[in-house]
Order: structure tokens, then C-alpha cells, then sequence
């Protein structure tokens, strides 16, 4: 089995990157149409108490200093990625004596990239998001389904925002969603330096449809929802919300077919039994990828 690897940036200073005894518990999660992971929550343990120190200063408003700005990698040995990159909100010491930390931490928009302004009267969502993506540095792309939309054909009539640019994209993305009936719903997916756009109720024809099996990562039984299916898969840090999976259970074929990722959390330890991906995922009621309805 390959190698797990999870290590820190914190404030440009690398922690547990190289040593054999640091362990860290970690639950990261993404939900729904968000380019920016929820909170999250880490607990470290081994660590040198001048580290402590180092990690636990700037969190307390009192203060009146920078929080520390912090990155977390995870994966394994040949496939690593970047899971959170926030600010630490609380970092507690605990251990007798002090040799762990729990980590709170919180990424907002508003801390992504250089602040711009934007002035827009009689603009369509299209273009916004198309505006909002080029910004960000995002190739952007839609669906065929998605570019028909009425929602993303809608005019705004005057549209203004300071702020960061990846606020600037969330912001257009919670316009677009926020009052949407559900059936038209639109679904973004950022992956690999590219926003997708789509409908949430078709399978997302911009990115391969990855098929989910045991050989592929899935763990146990699919646990039916109102809406979909909640899986729990090996980690595997190339998915993200917005995806579309086919899912194959040798142990509940009732359940298999297509469906699009609403959520995702990454979580694990060390030294735990292995790191996992937890999804939660909303059948598709469409077309398939090969024109066959579901």
C-alpha cells in the first residue's frame, strides 16, 4: 500500500513534513456549490513545544496581531494535493505535558487574492460568471443544457462589488443559486484551474465521469438518502464537488447509476487505519453520458 503523507505550511514554515513521529488528525470538508473548503479541524501531536508556541500565536483577538495563515497537504506519497488553505481561528495546547494542539481553522474569500472592483449595469449571469472566472484565472465552461439556461440568461440590471476576486465569483455563485427551484439548478465545479458549469439534475458532460467500485476506493455499503447516496471511499483527493460518478456496489446494485458530487470531507489520522473520503451525492434523473435515460 502506498506511503500517506500530510504535512503543514504554516506561515511559510513546513511542520511534520519530514519527521517520523508527527501525527495529525484532520476533517476537512466542502459543500454544495463553494470553491472554498467549511471550516476545518486538525489536531497535531509530537511536537516540540517551541513548535506549539509557534503555531498557537496570533490566534487570540486581544492580540491585535496577524492570524497564522495555514496550508494543509495530504494524500499519498506520489498524489498529494492541497486540502485547506485558511487562517487558524483557535489553536489549543493539550497533552500532560503540553506536546499536541487542536487546531480550528477557517477559510474565507474575502483573503483570496488582491481586492478589485467590479461595476456591471444590464449584464447577464453568463457573462458575470464568465467575468467572475476570468478574474480568478479560471478557463471557464458550460454545458450545453447549462448554456440554454434562463437563469444564466437573465439580466442583471446593475451589479457592483469590491472585494477579492474569488469573493467576486462566490458572490456571482450565490446569486445564481440562491434563488433557483431545484430542478434548474445550476452546478459549478472547479477542477484543475477550470470552473464547470452545468445542470444539477444531469450528469456533468465537462469533466469524465468517474466510475466508484471497490476497486476504485469504495468502502462498505452505500447508505441511501432522500436524494442520493452517502459513500465513504479510500481518500481520494482529485474529487471534487460539482463532479458527476457512476456508482457500481456489488452489494447493493439497487443503488448504482449516476450521480453528481454535492459534498465532500476528507478526514483521517496517521496513525489511524487509513485516510477517507466521504461524499454525499444526488442521483441524476437525466440522460446519461450516452444519451441512455436512467
Amino acid at each position: 500500500m502506498k506511503k500517506r503523507c500530510a504535512f503543514f505550511d504554516i506561515d511559510n514554515v513546513l511542520i511534520g513534513y519530514k519527521y517520523s513521529d508527527f501525527d495529525v488528525s484532520f476533517d476537512v470538508p466542502y459543500m454544495g456549490n463553494t470553491i472554498v473548503p467549511l471550516p476545518s479541524r486538525f489536531s497535531i501531536d509530537n511536537l516540540k513545544q517551541d513548535t506549539i508556541n509557534y503555531i498557537a500565536t496570533n490566534t487570540q483577538l486581544f492580540l491585535q496581531r496577524p492570524r497564522r495563515h495555514i496550508k494543509f497537504y495530504c494524500g499519498y506519497e506520489d498524489n498529494i494535493k492541497l486540502l485547506f488553505d485558511g487562517e487558524i481561528s483557535k489553536a489549543q495546547p493539550s497533552g500532560q505535558p503540553d506536546r499536541s494542539i487542536d487546531i480550528e481553522a477557517w477559510t474565507s474569500t474575502e483573503i483570496m487574492g488582491t481586492n478589485i472592483g467590479v461595476q456591471n449595469k444590464n449584464i447577464t449571469y453568463r457573462e458575470l460568471i464568465e467575468n467572475a472566472a476570468e478574474a480568478c484565472k479560471l478557463t471557464c465552461s458550460f454545458s450545453p443544457s447549462a448554456s440554454k439556461s434562463v437563469r444564466l440568461q437573465q439580466t442583471v440590471p446593475e451589479f457592483s462589488h469590491t472585494g477579492s476576486e474569488y469573493d467576486f465569483l462566490r458572490r456571482v455563485m450565490c446569486d445564481v443559486t440562491g434563488f433557483n427551484a431545484v430542478k434548474d439548478q445550476i452546478l459549478f465545479c472547479i477542477n484543475k484551474n477550470s470552473l464547470f458549469v452545468s445542470l444539477a439534475d444531469e450528469a456533468n458532460s465537462l469533466l469524465p465521469v468517474l466510475e466508484i467500485n471497490a476497486d476504485t476506493g469504495l468502502i462498505g455499503i452505500p447508505e441511501p438518502t432522500a436524494a442520493g447516496v452517502n459513500l465513504r471511499l479510500l481518500l481520494n483527493v482529485t474529487l471534487s464537488a460539482g463532479q458527476t460518478i457512476r456508482l457500481k456496489s456489488k452489494v447493493m446494485p439497487l443503488y448504482n447509476g449516476l450521480y453528481n458530487i454535492y459534498g465532500i470531507t476528507h478526514h483521517g489520522s496517521l496513525r489511524g487505519n487509513d485516510f477517507y473520503t466521504d461524499l454525499i451525492c444526488q442521483r441524476v434523473y437525466g440522460q446519461g453520458e450516452y444519451g441512455v435515460a436512467l
